[in-house]
């Protein structure tokens, strides 16, 4: 399992790393960018390897969340995003999880101790993979719609 994450503070990083590696069933390869910047450019290099993304939400090169979480927003359709931050406002959590993030973490909460952060990580990906799946059959009965109308719109 291939797992970014996109953290400013390098102990923060290093702990979560050091939890991912004993909690998940198989040794996880991890990327630990600290920069906006940085991340996009290893999201353009290897999204289609990566499956799974911890996101800060406030970077030293993007300190307004808004931005940090619209600049990765994209990537979410390829790769779940779990959101993880000091910022416990529900309106900040609803937003993001409406555009895409898999799971919001508040720092220091409860979801962050392992036996729970194993099981936000489980149903995320399992979130994600379903989401996925119910976008494919949608596309493909689209395609079969344009298909057996020969081509002509049907709307």
């Amino acid at each position: 399992m291939n797992i970014l994450i996109i953290e400013d503070c390098k102990a923060e990083a290093h702990i979560l790393g050091q939890t991912l590696e004993r909690i998940m069933d198989e040794k996880p390869r991890i990327y630990h960018k600290t920069t906006l910047s940085d991340a996009l450019h290893i999201l353009e290099e290897i999204q289609d390897d990566l499956d799974l993304v911890f996101l800060d939400l406030k970077l030293t090169d993007s300190p307004e969340w808004r931005k940090t979480y619209d600049s990765i927003a994209p990537y979410a359709k390829k790769v779940p995003i779990i959101v993880m931050s000091g910022d416990d406002n529900k309106d900040t959590m609803r937003e993001v999880l409406k555009n895409g993030a898999e799971d919001y973490i508040v720092k220091g909460s409860k979801k962050r101790h392992v036996d729970v952060l194993k099981e936000t990580i489980d149903f995320a990906l399992c979130r994600h993979q379903a989401t996925r799946a119910l976008v494919n059959e949608v596309v493909r009965d689209e395609q079969c719609i344009h298909w057996l109308s020969g081509g002509y719109s049907v709307e």
